[in-house]
């Protein structure tokens, strides 16, 4: 899974490097004051989709419906301009989302 992360981050176009002081942790404010474009719901999304869970899995572990799953991929696909897994995953990766593998 670690591969898969880095082979999303090394093929993706080339982005300026994180600014520090925007990294956030879950529910909480950015460092500026800005509030986190994600919801938490969206953040926990996020956070499954690195580590490589399906929609399905994400339903699951959410216990969500999986169109549910879909609804809050394309409202984070709105918000992030990530249109594919793979640039989500980036984005997690720049907005300091730690991944979480689904359960088997």
């Amino acid at each position: 899974m670690a591969d898969a992360i880095a082979l999303a981050a090394t093929v993706a176009e080339p982005a300026p490097p994180a600014d520090p002081t925007l990294t956030v942790t879950i529910g909480q404010p950015a460092a500026d004051g800005l509030s986190d474009p994600l919801s938490v719901r969206e953040r926990e999304i996020v956070a499954l989709l690195a580590g490589g869970a399906t929609d399905a899995q994400i339903a699951e572990r959410l216990f969500l419906s999986v169109n549910t799953v879909r609804s809050h991929l394309e409202r984070i696909r709105d918000k992030t301009g990530a249109r594919r897994r793979p640039e989500l995953v980036r984005y997690a990766i720049q907005a300091g989302i730690e991944s979480v593998a689904p359960s088997t």
